[in-house]
């Protein structure tokens, strides 16, 4: 299983300014990416208290995990901004970049020829939905829930 993955988006031309001119909440997005068996999605936009809104969404998460948690790093390289954050996913939730990473005005004053999105996904670890074990003999009734770790989480 692949535990990382990286997914870049370069705006640039008339897609550009479309972003940097958009209303509150109106969203671009990149298509689906994959990283392990999960796809994900980025979407941009200014939000109504005037910050540069990112989400980084799961869109999909198999139905025997309970949830998966990662290390996300989201960066735009000609505005030099990053945010690095670790999060716990249940299926279908998003993350979105912290408050007052990016102003939107900031990044409309910049007047950038392209922007360059990157978002980096690191799997830290996935805990299966618990299953209770029918043998009434067995010293441990409950199944062993963590399918992967990739170090250990500080809790």
């Amino acid at each position: 299983m692949i535990q990382q993955g990286t997914k870049q988006w370069v705006i640039q031309g008339q897609l550009l300014q479309r972003m940097l001119s958009a209303e509150n909440d109106q969203k671009l997005q990149t298509g689906s990416f994959h990283v392990g068996t999960m796809p994900w999605l980025l979407e941009i936009y200014p939000n109504s208290s005037g910050e540069f809104g990112i989400n980084l969404r799961n869109l999909e998460m198999p139905s025997t995990w309970e949830y998966v948690r990662i290390r996300s790093t989201i960066s735009i390289i000609e505005l030099l901004v990053q945010q690095t954050s670790i999060t716990k996913y249940a299926s279908g939730e998003g993350i979105k970049w912290g408050s007052k990473v990016l102003s939107f005005q900031e990044a409309q004053n910049a007047q950038p020829t392209r922007l360059t999105f990157t978002a980096t996904i690191n799997i830290l670890e996935i805990k299966l939905k618990e299953v209770k074990n029918e043998n009434e003999n067995d010293p441990n009734p409950m199944m062993d829930t963590i399918l992967y770790q990739h170090d250990q989480i500080i809790a």
